[in-house]
């Protein structure tokens, strides 16, 4: 396999995508069983009887090493070594998430319970700390340079895996202008595949063999525990194992303020269809547990050696390069890979009628250093919407925490919503760090105003 430290650090390296899915859309009142991903309590006192999930996703791909103008990318004769601005450092990090919805549902049991059930598919790859100045070097197909470069402890994790998921939600509090509910899911998870890498104190050399370049020499240092959740060197087709599993949780809690609607007054159970609050507070905790991979292997290699260009090229993959040229001890047989825990918080701002203001911030809870372990990108948006039964309008401004602002804008119908985190600042920057976008389909029954005598 060509470009073995490429497939590892480069490929992962280059696509930087933010954490989080569904930016912007899963504030919205009308987000239906999407919210239920970031808080469960949201099902209930739903503007929806049922809200049906036929097949959605949302997906993002940046970086935090090179910066293009995509109005320029997308043209023919686009040289993107030359043309893409390079932001190098000593420790540059990656993130990528894919998130696929399939079927899912919610539904009110009584007036204060009601009940969701999705299925979900996620992908995250983690790349902390790696020597973008390496990155750099391994990435040029010819006229290397000698370099010595110190790369320390990277650490890489990518994880794979299925979710079905049962959430409930109640209402907790309703007295005066005070209303408060909280919610509970359980995940039932799936491993599919798992991939970890982590090095301590690791150094590479390269030396140039004018005469002959496949002599050419890499000379490395340190130590390094690498982890699979199979054995890839016997077997490189992905099995899934159905033993692979694990439990996840998430918890969450929402507050309204309802000056308009105290229930001394009025019988608020009566206005199901509209939203009744001035100020919401949200706060939730997601992806608490953890998969255990029953077939997995993990290693410790004795990264002191040197290898020629040949070698590098030609080698069948990176588990049997590995092997081959370094020494190794086996750690464990069962890999555990944690869940990327995260704490969500929203402030819901209702200015006029159908017009809001959101403020949100998703922070990872985990240590991203920490062997094995995925985390999400931490972020900060503002987010002004126009909100009403069969369309919104959302413009999320965030600031994330490697990729720095973007500025996007979505749109939801009755029957589909669509989105992008990043579209305003991919068309119209010159220096863009990234693009995401949301879709999806689904089926909604509204609740419908109560007549009364």
């Amino acid at each position: 396999m060509k470009k073995l430290l490429l497939f590892l650090f480069l490929l992962v390296s280059i696509t930087f995508a933010n954490a989080q899915s569904f930016l912007g859309y899963y504030h919205d009142n009308y987000a239906g069983v999407q919210g239920v991903l970031y808080n469960p309590a949201t099902i209930v006192d739903s503007r929806f009887k049922t809200d049906f999930n036929l097949f959605s996703f949302s997906t993002s791909i940046g970086n935090d090493l090179y910066a293009v103008e995509f109005s320029e990318a997308l043209k023919s004769g686009y040289d993107f070594d030359i043309q893409a601005k390079k932001s190098f450092s000593n420790s540059n990090n990656a993130a990528v998430n894919l998130d696929l919805m399939g079927p899912a549902f919610m539904f009110n049991i009584t007036p204060k319970h009601s009940l969701a059930v999705f299925t979900r598919a996620r992908s995250f790859v983690n790349l902390v700390e790696m020597n973008g100045y390496l990155i750099n070097e391994l990435s040029k197909e010819k006229d290397k340079n000698d370099f010595n470069y110190v790369v320390g402890n990277p650490n890489f994790t990518a994880n794979s895996w299925s979710e079905f998921g049962l959430s409930y939600a109640s209402v907790l509090y309703q007295k005066g202008v005070h209303f408060l509910k909280g919610g509970i899911t359980v995940k039932y998870l799936q491993g599919i595949a798992n991939a970890h890498f982590k090095g301590e104190n690791v150094t590479l050399e390269y030396v140039e063999n004018t005469t002959d370049p496949e002599l050419s020499e890499y000379t490395s240092t340190g130590t390094a525990i690498y982890g699979t959740s199979q054995d890839f060197e016997e077997n490189s087709t992905i099995n899934i194992d159905s033993n692979s599993r694990g439990l996840g949780f998430d918890l969450g809690l929402v507050y309204e303020w309802r000056p308009d609607f105290d229930t001394t007054k009025k019988e608020v159970a009566n206005f199901k269809e509209m939203n009744k609050y001035k100020l919401r507070f949200s706060f939730s905790l997601t992806d608490l547990g953890s998969i255990n991979y029953k077939k997995g292997i993990r290693k410790k290699y004795d990264l002191n050696n040197t290898i020629n260009q040949d070698d590098y090229d030609n080698a069948d993959s990176f588990d049997v390069f590995l092997s081959d040229f370094y020494t190794e001890t086996e750690v464990s047989g069962a890999v555990k890979s944690n869940l990327p825990t995260a704490l969500h918080t929203d402030i819901d701002w209702n200015l006029h009628k159908k017009f809001y203001l959101n403020i949100n911030g998703d922070f990872s809870l985990v240590d991203n250093g920490a062997l094995n372990q995925i985390s999400i990108e931490n972020r900060l948006s503002l987010t002004p919407r126009f909100e009403s039964k069969w369309v919104s309008f959302y413009v999320p401004f965030s600031f994330m925490q490697y990729s720095g602002t973007r500025l996007g804008l979505g749109l939801r119908t009755g029957v589909f919503f669509i989105g992008s985190g990043s579209a305003l600042s991919s068309l119209f920057a010159k220096e863009s760090k990234g693009i995401d976008v949301q879709f999806g389909v689904k089926i909604p029954v509204f609740q419908k105003k109560i007549k009364t005598n």
